[in-house]
């Protein structure tokens, strides 16, 4: 955990202490880079992040679930589908969180995470997908049981994930602060 967590341990990062108290609620740190104005979520876990569910059988594994077999989304060229994974559903929930927090302007999101402390093996200890796979998963469930106001829609929601060219410039950015 204190691997994970170290390169929010300077003076760059600062806990986002108007979000405190939904983050207590839901177990999740909201953490806010001054240089570079990105936000960073960590969900805390008490479970192994990488235990992999499978709805309806062994070819429903996917975060789609019984919705789609394992199959039918593999076999699209674009697919960026995660497992369901309990850190991957443990992800789409903070991202249903932040699409309910209200921001003063556009939130940019560098990346979220889980980290679960009780976990004995590297592995287990931390998962994070890429912002691209965490959209791409959210607008499929978004096909299926839609939230009633998408704020990380392209078209101009108040919640913006970084690309990752974008999170390497931030990177270099606070690197060379």
């Amino acid at each position: 955990m204190k691997s994970r967590l170290s390169r929010y341990c300077n003076r760059d990062w600062e806990v986002m202490k108007d979000l405190q108290e939904v983050g207590e609620q839901f177990g999740m740190i909201f953490l806010h880079n001054k240089i570079t104005d990105t936000i960073d979520v960590v969900r805390i876990s008490g479970y192994n992040p990488t235990h992999v569910y499978d709805w309806g059988g062994k070819d429903h594994t996917n975060l789609v679930g019984a919705h789609e077999s394992d199959e039918f989304e593999n076999s699209r060229s674009d697919s960026l589908m995660l497992k369901a994974s309990r850190g991957n559903i443990e992800m789409m929930e903070a991202m249903l969180v932040l699409n309910n927090l209200k921001f003063n302007g556009t939130a940019k999101i560098g990346k979220i995470s889980i980290i679960s402390p009780n976990s004995k093996t590297k592995d287990a200890a931390g998962l994070e997908a890429s912002n691209k796979e965490l959209m791409y998963c959210w607008k499929k469930l978004n096909q299926i049981a839609a939230v009633d106001n998408d704020q990380f829609a392209d078209k101009g929601g108040s919640v913006r994930f970084l690309t990752k060219l974008e999170q390497v410039e931030q990177e270099f950015k606070t690197v060379m602060q």
